[in-house]
């Protein structure tokens, strides 16, 4: 917490939360324009050709008030389709899942559903653990676990955990949903 405290009284007119940088404080250096070492780590890749990405992110407030967001782009990094939403009120885990759910349908109510295969980017390793592996998750999200594997086995879908430095957009979006 030290760290973000520091960070955000060097950069005042930066845009970061204190908990965006206490939870990756590589996120900091990212942003920092002088700084090529991790770039590997801040930057967000496009997908290959002939598949799309959402990148999703879920967050509460310290009520317990929730947002979603995400973001659908192509392989040359377009924006195809937003969301950035309330979800409630719970714990960031269960917004980090309802974000995904979210892409899901989204993207199956699309128009490139028949025809193109999705990404799907989580900074929450957790959620992406257990999509994966839904014997892994906490019995309280099981089932909705298990209803979001179902894409996931698909050879057209792919889940990936990624750094939220690589994730800064839907973040915002998700924040943004908080109201």
């Amino acid at each position: 917490m030290r760290v973000a405290w520091w960070y955000k009284a060097k950069k005042s007119d930066a845009s970061l939360s204190l908990e965006s940088i206490f939870l990756d404080p590589s996120i900091a250096s990212c942003l920092d324009k002088y700084n090529f070492n991790n770039s590997a780590r801040c930057s967000w890749k496009p997908p290959p050709r002939g598949f799309l990405k959402f990148n999703v992110d879920g967050a509460c407030d310290k009520t317990g008030r929730c947002g979603i967001g995400g973001l659908l782009r192509n392989h040359l990094g377009s924006i195809l389709l937003e969301f950035s939403k309330g979800a409630g009120s719970g714990f960031s885990v269960l917004a980090e899942i309802l974000a995904i759910k979210y892409a899901i349908e989204s993207f199956v109510k699309s128009e490139w559903f028949s025809s193109t295969k999705l990404i799907i980017e989580s900074d929450s390793k957790v959620v992406v653990d257990w999509i994966s592996s839904p014997s892994s998750s906490n019995s309280t999200f099981s089932k909705l676990v298990q209803e979001l594997n179902v894409y996931i086995t698909s050879e057209r879908w792919q889940i990936r955990h990624i750094y939220i430095s690589q994730n800064i957009r839907a973040d915002t979006l998700a924040k943004r949903g908080i109201g």
